[in-house]
C-alpha cells in the first residue's frame, strides 16, 4: 500500500466508522496517526501478549523474515567511568556507561566481546536485569553477576547535538560487570525504529514528524498495512469521539 492508497483508505474507513459525523482529518493529521498505529502493530508483534496468536518474534518465524529489512547489528559507544556527563552518577561503582540510539526500537540480543592480549576476545552474555531485581541481587552473599554475564539496565537519556546544532536524544545504560574495563565492545542487535508514514510533504512548514518532513512510505511488510490503517482509524476514532 502507497502514501496514496493510505490517503484514500483511511478515509473510507474513518468515515465509515464515523458514519460521516466526525470531523474531517488533512494529510498531516492522518499522517500522525498512522505512525502512531505503525508503532503499535510493531510492539504488538514483538511482544507475545500484544498479539492474538500469543507468539513473540522467536516463536513464529515467519516475523523474522517479514522484519528482517529492520533488523540490525551495531557497535554501542561505551564510556569509562571517569567520562560521565556532568551532574550523573552510577548506583553501582563497577558500572560503565554505553549509549545507544534512539532508533533502537526493540533489543533483541546483546554480547560484550572482551580483548585478551591478542587471544580471540572473550564473549560476555548481557542480561537485562530490572531495578527490582538489581536490588534483591544486592542483598545476597555474592554480588556479581554470574561468570561471563553482564548485567545491563537502562538509567536516563541525554540529549545531544549533531554538525547542523539538531539536537537528538540517546539512551544511557549501565553495564555491571566487576570483569569489564575500557577494552571491550559492546555488540547490539535490535529492531530499528522504522520511518514514519508521512502522506503530505510538509517541507516549508513548521510541522514534522519524528524529525521529518517529505513524504515517506511505509517501511513494514505489505501483509502488516492493513493492521497499520486499521489501528490508525482506532485511535483517530478515539481522539475526536471519546
Amino acid at each position: 500500500m502507497n502514501t496514496t492508497e493510505f490517503y484514500n483508505e483511511f478515509d473510507v474507513l474513518y468515515n465509515q466508522v464515523n458514519s460521516n459525523q466526525a470531523p474531517g482529518l488533512d494529510g498531516y493529521e492522518k499522517s500522525v496517526f498512522l505512525t502512531r498505529g505503525q508503532d503499535d502493530e510493531l510492539r504488538a508483534y514483538f511482544t507475545m501478549r500484544g498479539n492474538k496468536y500469543m507468539q513473540g518474534m522467536d516463536e513464529a518465524p515467519d516475523k523474522q523474515y517479514d522484519f528482517s529489512t529492520l533488523i540490525e547489528n551495531r557497535d554501542v559507544q561505551v564510556r569509562s567511568r571517569n567520562q560521565l556527563p556532568s551532574g550523573s552518577d552510577t548506583m553501582d561503582t563497577r558500572s560503565l556507561w554505553a549509549t545507544m540510539d534512539d532508533d533502537i526500537f526493540l533489543v533483541l540480543n546483546e554480547s560484550v566481546y572482551k580483548t585478551q592480549n591478542g587471544k580471540d576476545p572473550k564473549i560476555l552474555q548481557v542480561k537485562p536485569i530490572s531495578y527490582y531485581d538489581y536490588q534483591r541481587l544486592m542483598q545476597k552473599p555474592f554480588k556479581f553477576p554470574p561468570k561471563n554475564t553482564v548485567w545491563r539496565r537502562f538509567f536516563d537519556s541525554e540529549t545531544n547535538y549533531d554538525a547542523n546544532g539538531k539536537a537528538y536524544v540517546q539512551t544511557r545504560v549501565e553495564l555491571i560487570s566487576a570483569l569489564l574495563d575500557t577494552d571491550f565492545n559492546y555488540k547490539c542487535s535490535f529492531i530499528r525504529r522504522p520511518n514514519p508514514i508521512i502522506l503530505t510533504d510538509l517541507t516549508g512548514t513548521d510541522l514534522s514528524i519524528n524529525g521529518r518532513k517529505t513524504v515517506t512510505e511505509c517501511e513494514l511488510p505489505e501483509v502488516m498495512h492493513g493492521n497499520v490503517l486499521q489501528r490508525a482509524v482506532e485511535l483517530a476514532t478515539a481522539t475526536y469521539n471519546p
